[in-house]
């Protein structure tokens, strides 16, 4: 189908999670050349441009806006959508999951449905395949289940397309999993300070510097 002049079923569609590795593991780049561009749906652009506000991973923000700029990637907007089709895909939306309830406009944000909003577009726009690192889409699982035809690759697929060698595979998910390790105890020590729990100083430059190194 096609989308603001552009065949979609050139490119892959991606999801928030797939674009976060890629950035981790400094494959944005090798991404990008494989494929030429590459799709997201803007509940998953609003979700990635978050990073924006993170002082030391905001380069997941950064490296997205520059490529978006370049027109290496195409956003697909809801409000672009056909109005009967929209009714059809927000009903498609609510029978994955009923928690959702603000459709795809996703305002207020609700956590989770870039990977699924996705998935919809996937099908709905004739995309090749859905890279996507979610636990939905794992065999037996919701997003399986609902799109069983739906070409899935996960962080492992992505990692094999993107990179011959195998040490150098084993290198870049291990950059990801010391990163996102990183990310989370982040949060934490964050909302420990929220919180206004005891947390040491020493504790906080600790993780910074582990943050400073590794990005």
């Amino acid at each position: 189908m096609i989308y603001k002049g552009e065949e979609l079923i050139n490119y892959p569609i991606c999801d928030t999670d797939i674009w976060v590795d890629a950035v981790l593991s400094k494959l944005d780049e090798v991404l990008i050349g494989k494929y030429t561009k590459i799709v997201v749906a803007d509940v998953v652009e609003k979700e990635i441009l978050k990073f924006g506000e993170n002082k030391y991973f905001k380069v997941i923000a950064e490296k997205y806006e520059t490529f978006r700029k370049a027109g290496k990637i195409i956003v697909i907007e809801h409000s672009d959508i056909n109005k009967n089709d929209k009714r059809f895909l927000e009903k498609q939306l609510v029978e994955c999951d009923d928690r959702f309830r603000t459709g795809l406009s996703d305002r207020p944000h609700e956590e989770h449905k870039g990977e699924i909003v996705s998935a919809i577009y996937a099908e709905y726009f004739e995309c090749p395949f859905l890279k996507s690192n979610d636990r939905a889409f794992q065999e037996g699982n919701m997003g399986r289940v609902a799109f069983p035809n739906l070409k899935v690759k996960n962080l492992t697929d992505m990692l094999r397309d993107l990179v011959s060698d195998e040490q150098q595979r084993h290198e870049c998910k291990r950059m990801i999993m010391d990163n996102r390790a990183l990310m989370d105890e982040g949060t934490r020590i964050y909302k420990e300070e929220r919180s206004s729990s005891v947390v040491t100083e020493e504790q906080i430059e600790s993780l910074l510097m582990k943050l400073r190194t590794k990005m």
